[in-house]
C-alpha cells in the first residue's frame, strides 16, 4: 500500500497514549523478507497514560472484516509452536486488554481527506467455528 496507515494511526492516538510499533521483520530462506506481528495481530500496542493496553490492528477499511477472521481462524508460529491467534486473542481479553482492528480509507476518492473506522474485538468474537 502506497500510503502508510500507521502514520495517521500513530497521529490519532499519540494525544492520549503511548503509541509503540511490534511489528518484527522475519528473515526467510532465499534472502526473502515478511513483516510479523505481535501474536500475529497487532501491529501497534497503545498504552493508556493511568493504565491499560490497547492491542491494535491497523488496516485498510475495506480489509478490516478479513482481519478479524485471520484472528479468528488463522495461526501464529509453526511446527510445535504453532498457536491459534484466536487463543492468543482471548488471553489478552481476559487479562483486561482490548483489541482493535483499525480501518482506514478516502471516502471522496484519491486527494481527499483520509477517516477511519474502530472495530472492537470482543470475547464474543472469539467463539466462531471453523
Amino acid at each position: 500500500m502506497a500510503t502508510n496507515l500507521l502514520q495517521f494511526h500513530r497521529k490519532k492516538w499519540r494525544p492520549e497514549f503511548h503509541v509503540e510499533g511490534t511489528e518484527s521483520i522475519v528473515r526467510l530462506p532465499g534472502g526473502l523478507t515478511r513483516r510479523s506481528d505481535l501474536f500475529g495481530f497487532a501491529d501497534t500496542v497503545l498504552v493508556a497514560m493511568g493504565g491499560g493496553l490497547i492491542f491494535c490492528q491497523v488496516t485498510s477499511r475495506s480489509n478490516m472484516s478479513a482481519r478479524l477472521r485471520k484472528i479468528q481462524r488463522e495461526e501464529t508460529g509453526t511446527g510445535q509452536w504453532a498457536v491459534p491467534i484466536r487463543d492468543l486473542a482471548r488471553e489478552v481479553l481476559l487479562a483486561g486488554h482490548r483489541i482493535l482492528i483499525e480501518g482506514w480509507d478516502q471516502p471522496g476518492g484519491s486527494g481527499t481527506r483520509w477517516r477511519d473506522k474502530e472495530r472492537w474485538v470482543t470475547l464474543e468474537d472469539l467463539e466462531v467455528s471453523g
